[in-house]
């Protein structure tokens, strides 16, 4: 079972591969369209330590996807 999904820039310089960093990174890429949604829905944790930069909804992540590709 899949109860998520983590988009992570790639960073060759580390072996870190938590949570934080470069997440959701298409956002700043596409403000006109899924930047929308993330400033709105996932970019909380900015502003409040006990959020998380996560999502759930379907349609969000495969407009995400999408941009990917």
């Amino acid at each position: 079972m899949i109860n998520g999904v983590i988009f992570q820039k790639k960073n060759n310089n580390t072996l870190y591969r938590g949570v934080d960093g470069e997440n959701w990174y298409l956002n700043s890429e596409y403000p006109e369209t899924i930047g929308l949604y993330f400033d709105e829905n996932i970019e909380k944790s900015w502003f409040e330590s006990n959020y998380v930069d996560v999502c759930y909804e379907d349609s969000f992540i495969n407009k995400y996807i999408e941009c990917l590709w």
